[in-house]
């Protein structure tokens, strides 16, 4: 894909980290209270935000509940809108500038957090 390094080796990598991925997420069908959709939240590891159409109002909760959100901004506002967040919260760090930058950001925080479990 755009951005990626091409490898086999990568997307294999990338695709085992994607099914992990969707082993553990949470589906929030709005039938939940506030508290147990933040209690939720608290439990991830990490946000990875959708560059086109970036998180707003659940990127706020994230971040709230503690939750690193990494992003990468886009052009157009709605692909800004989780930067301008982590902008405006001082959290600038978890800015990705391009798709290589999000992967290894997202890989480092994923990485980080099992050392601090185990």
């Amino acid at each position: 894909g755009k951005g990626s390094s091409g490898s086999t080796e990568d997307r294999t990598v990338e695709s085992s980290e994607l099914v992990r991925l969707k082993s553990v997420v949470a589906v929030m069908d709005g039938t939940d209270t506030r508290e147990e959709y933040l209690r939720q939240l608290c439990q991830g590891s990490l946000f990875l935000d959708t560059p086109l159409f970036n998180a707003h109002t659940t990127a706020v909760d994230a971040i709230w509940a503690g939750l690193p959100l990494v992003t990468t901004p886009t052009e157009r506002m709605a692909g800004r809108m989780a930067a301008s967040i982590l902008w405006g919260g001082g959290l600038e760090l978890l800015i990705a500038r391009n798709s290589e930058e999000y992967t290894s950001l997202a890989r480092r925080l994923t990485a980080s957090k099992r050392k601090r479990e185990a």
